[in-house]
C-alpha cells in the first residue's frame, strides 16, 4: 500500500508539474517508483495554439478537459467513445509548448491503446493544423549517434529493428518487404546493414547496457546480468517523432527528444509558406528531393513512382508525361493543396506547391516518397524556374 501511494503521488506531481525543469524531475522520480511504466513523447508541428483546439474541440466521440495550465505546459484529460467497439478509452496527456516556434511535445503514461487509438486518431483528425512529424533513417542514426556520444562507459545496444525495403521490379504484388529483427548488436553494426540492404526504418527498441571494453570488473558483472530480453532500461525512436522510455528521462529528453524537436522544426520552416501568392507575384518556391544515387537513369522507376503517388490515401496523381522525363500534378483531398512534380534528371525530383500549400501536406507527400520509393534529402531548389 506504501508503495502504490507513492506511486499515486509521483503520478499527481508529474501532470501538476509547474514548468519544464520540475517536469523532467517529476519524471524521473516517477519512473524510479519501481512501478514499471514507461513514457511516450509525440513530437508535433503547428501554428497554431494546441490548447486552443483541444479546448474547442468539437467532435462528439471525444471528451477534452483542460486540468492546468502554465505557460509551459497544458495538461488535458481526454476521452474517447469508440462505438462501434462499445468502449471508452481516457487518459492524460501533457503538453510542452517547445522553445522552438510552432514545435510541441505530448508526454503520455498510458498504455499503446490510449496512444494508438485515442491520441493518434485525435491528432489526424486536426490534419493539416496539427502534423505528426517525420524522420528518415538517416536522421535517426545521427540522434542515437548523439545519444551514445554523451554516454561514459556505455553502449547503445540495438533489441529490436522493423525495417522495410522497397522491392524494385514492377511486377511484384508487394511494392515493400516488411521484417521485423530480434537482435543484440551494435548502433553502426545495424545501420550498416540497412545502408546496404537499401532498406529503411520504421522503429528502433534499444538499451544502454555498461561498456564491456571497461577493465572495471564491477561493470563486467553488471553486464553479465543482461540478457537479450532482460535489460532493465528499454527505448523505442520511430520515425513518425514517437520516443518511448522506461528510464534516465531527463538524460533521454535533453539528446534524443529535443533533437528530434529541432528536426521537426527544420522541416516545418522548410516546408512553410510554400505556396504562390499575391505578395510573393505567385511566384514558386520549389523544393528538390536529391537521391544518393542516379536512380532515374533506369526509366522503369518512372513508373514505380507513379504507382507510389497513385497509392497515397485521399489524393490523386495525374501523370502527363512518363518517358523520358516525369510530368505530373498531385492533389491532397484532405486539405486542397496541390503541386506539380518534375523529374529532369538523374538523381533528383522537383516539387512545385501551387495556390495552396501546407506543411503537413508536403511533410506527407515527402514522406510516402521517401517509404514507398527511397529516401532522400529535401532541399530548397537552386537556380531559376520558371
Amino acid at each position: 500500500m506504501a508503495n502504490k501511494s507513492k506511486f499515486d503521488e509521483s503520478v499527481y506531481w508529474f501532470f501538476h508539474s509547474d514548468n519544464l525543469r520540475s517536469l523532467l524531475i517529476n519524471a524521473d522520480n516517477l519512473l524510479d517508483s519501481q512501478h514499471k511504466i514507461q513514457f511516450s513523447v509525440q513530437v508535433i508541428t503547428s501554428k497554431f495554439d494546441i490548447g486552443d483546439l483541444f479546448n474547442l474541440n468539437k467532435n462528439p466521440e471525444y471528451k477534452i478537459v483542460e486540468r492546468k495550465k502554465s505557460k509551459e505546459l497544458l495538461f488535458f484529460t481526454i476521452e474517447r467513445k469508440i462505438k462501434r467497439q462499445n468502449i471508452t478509452i481516457n487518459g492524460n496527456v501533457l503538453i510542452i509548448k517547445y522553445s522552438l516556434p510552432n514545435v510541441y511535445l505530448i508526454i503520455t503514461h498510458e498504455p499503446s491503446q490510449f496512444i494508438q487509438k485515442v491520441l493518434f486518431k485525435l491528432l489526424d483528425n486536426y490534419y493539416p493544423k496539427i502534423s505528426r512529424m517525420s524522420m528518415d533513417s538517416k536522421s535517426i542514426h545521427d540522434i542515437l549517434r548523439k545519444l551514445q556520444n554523451s554516454l561514459e562507459n556505455k553502449n547503445i545496444r540495438i533489441i529490436k529493428v522493423i525495417k522495410k525495403g522497397w522491392v524494385k521490379s514492377e511486377f511484384a504484388k508487394k511494392k515493400m518487404e516488411s521484417d521485423i529483427n530480434w537482435t543484440d548488436k551494435s548502433l553502426d553494426e545495424v545501420f550498416q546493414s540497412i545502408r546496404e540492404s537499401q532498406e529503411w526504418i520504421k522503429s528502433i527498441d534499444f538499451a544502454i547496457t555498461r561498456d564491456k571494453t571497461s577493465n572495471n570488473k564491477s561493470n563486467q558483472s553488471l553486464e553479465n546480468q543482461d540478457t537479450f530480453f532482460g535489460y532493465i532500461d528499454n527505448y523505442r525512436i520511430s520515425r513518425d517523432g514517437l520516443f518511448k522510455c522506461n528510464h534516465n528521462f531527463s538524460h533521454m529528453f535533453k539528446n534524443v527528444i529535443e533533437e528530434i524537436a529541432k528536426r521537426a522544426s527544420f522541416n516545418f520552416e522548410l516546408y512553410d509558406n510554400r505556396n504562390r501568392n499575391k505578395l510573393d507575384r505567385y511566384n514558386p518556391k520549389p523544393l528538390q528531393i536529391i537521391f544518393d544515387y542516379d536512380i532515374f537513369r533506369d526509366k522503369i522507376e518512372n513508373r514505380r513512382l507513379i504507382n507510389v503517388l497513385n497509392k497515397i490515401s485521399y489524393s490523386s496523381c495525374s501523370v502527363y508525361h512518363g518517358n523520358p522525363y516525369f510530368q505530373a500534378s498531385y492533389v491532397d483531398y484532405r486539405d486542397g493543396s496541390s503541386y506539380d512534380i518534375w523529374v529532369l534528371s538523374d538523381e533528383r525530383m522537383t516539387i512545385v506547391p501551387q495556390m495552396r500549400s501546407t506543411p503537413a501536406s508536403l511533410n506527407r507527400l515527402c514522406e510516402s516518397i521517401f517509404i514507398g520509393f527511397r529516401e532522400g534529402i529535401v532541399k530548397n531548389f537552386e537556380g531559376e524556374y520558371d
